[in-house]
């Protein structure tokens, strides 16, 4: 009779075990026009995304619509620690102000959520 109570409790681990995996790794419900990134795979400094700049400093973040505001052209490099637009050659500082033309306009800023203890980042469009 002991050996099947302590048997039963061998059983019991790997069922709390992938519960627990399975609430940890949940993703959150996300709406339209959100994108969800793991923080930890997102790099300190700048990184390019389709929809999104986003430049990190340790838990800090910054995140930019990655169209330059001069005739919308994707911008998608970083050149001494600024954002350039390769189309015409505007660069932006970490706030997303123009640094030099023929951009004249700021960055649109987007809002964004981040999770620390579950290392998430929201971002909406």
């Amino acid at each position: 009779r002991k050996f099947v109570q302590k048997g039963g409790l061998l059983l019991l681990i790997p069922a709390v075990y992938a519960w627990y995996e399975m609430i940890r790794t949940e993703k959150m419900k996300l709406n339209p026009g959100q994108l969800q990134f793991i923080g930890n795979s997102i790099p300190q400094g700048f990184s390019f995304h389709d929809k999104a700049i986003i430049h990190r400093n340790n838990e800090n973040f910054r995140v930019f619509e990655p169209r330059c505001t001069h005739l919308g052209c994707i911008i998608n490099q970083e050149i001494d620690g600024e954002m350039v637009c390769a189309c015409h050659g505007s660069r932006f500082n970490l706030n997303g102000r123009p640094l030099n033309g023929p951009a004249v306009r700021q960055l649109k800023e987007l809002e964004y959520n981040y999770d620390p203890v579950r290392d998430i980042l929201i971002i909406n469009l």
